[in-house]
């Protein structure tokens, strides 16, 4: 006799040893493979953020130059106008 909404007891299916290894192997392939992926990934993040970061301070070394290149101009044009 069973209750109502009670379900019969059932045994685990038997697992073959050979297919469960070839099912962890598989599993961990997997997992190798996201690492790598992974890995992969971060090294191509940091190759970005080390190229903007050579760009930016590329940039800024050229805004720097035409900020003193100005001020020699500025420097000159005020020497010459002390000289007249």
């Amino acid at each position: 006799m069973l209750l109502e909404g009670a379900k019969p007891k059932v045994a685990p299916a038997p697992v073959d040893p050979a297919l469960e290894r070839e099912r962890l192997a598989l599993q961990m392939k997997r997992w190798e493979a996201e690492q790598e992926e992974r890995r992969l990934q971060r090294e191509e993040d940091v190759k970005k953020l080390d190229f903007e970061q050579m760009k930016a301070e590329q940039d800024h070394q050229r805004w720097m130059a035409d900020r003193d290149d100005k001020r020699r101009q500025e420097q000159a044009e005020e020497m010459r106008r002390k000289a007249e």
